[in-house]
């Protein structure tokens, strides 16, 4: 049995009903077969059971994993102070240790201790980001869109030509040139828009924006490099080589 302030819920977080009485973890909840909303039998007479939490067996500390919370008031004084933070700031530290109280100097120093460390002590996000291996994933679509493009445009470099002999403008030709490679561009930009969905629905919520407008940057970006690459391509296009392209053919 530990006491605990009533907002404690909030950070495993629990079941919660609208009663009174003792959070209990899922395996005491299973034991006693009870859930919230259910009463327990004491010595002192049947106590509610305001919720249940789960604490799962994944590297935290197992004390809890099989206990009950009674609630006690905010200004009682605790053994620990939790904070449930995201993201993790250096801060953190110096607030905590705003919640000491007064102590004589052989007293016991506080520690400060992470309640899982499966995952390691520290997170550092940002650098994690700026190191990750799709971080020039940006460039890279640019460069083979635009690669793309040239080829596209490139390997109709005769028929171009053909057209400009044969009396289309190049304002007109540039137009069409531009118009057939937005056709095929605008497929693979609704195919690309769908996986980063999937994608963006796949993981955590919080992360979809996020994952949404970095995908969505790498796919406008391979898009723009297509156009560009066929504006170079076409630009290199002239009619008075219509016949050494024929003869390359």
């Amino acid at each position: 049995m530990f006491e605990v302030t009533p907002v404690f819920a909030a950070i495993l977080p629990a079941e919660r009903a609208a009663i009174t009485g003792l959070l209990v973890s899922d395996q005491v909840a299973e034991a006693l077969a009870v859930r919230a909303g259910d009463s327990i039998a004491t010595e002192d007479g049947p106590v509610g059971v305001a919720g249940v939490y789960g604490y799962p067996s994944d590297g935290r500390r197992p004390c809890y994993g099989y206990a009950a919370l009674a609630p006690a008031g905010d200004s009682d004084a605790f053994d620990e102070c939790w904070i449930d933070v995201w993201p993790l700031s250096s801060d953190i530290p110096k607030l905590l240790h705003t919640t000491l109280l007064p102590t004589q100097a052989d007293d016991e120093r506080p520690v400060l201790s992470q309640l899982n460390t499966t995952r390691g002590a520290s997170f550092e996000g940002e650098t994690l980001f700026a190191g990750r291996i799709t971080q020039y994933g940006g460039p890279v679509a640019l460069a083979l869109g635009a690669g793309l493009g040239f080829v596209a445009v490139r390997s109709r470099r005769m028929h171009l030509a053909s057209a400009l002999h044969a009396g289309v403008s190049r304002a007109d030709l540039a137009a069409i040139t531009a118009l057939e490679t937005v056709v095929w561009v605008i497929p693979c930009l609704v195919f690309t828009a769908a996986v980063i969905g999937v994608f963006a629905a796949g993981g955590a919520d919080a992360d979809a924006v996020t994952t949404a407008i970095l995908g969505g940057r790498i796919g406008l970006l391979a898009a723009a490099g297509v156009l560009l690459g066929t504006a170079a391509g076409f630009g290199l296009v002239r009619e008075r080589h219509l016949f050494r392209y024929f003869a390359d053919r």
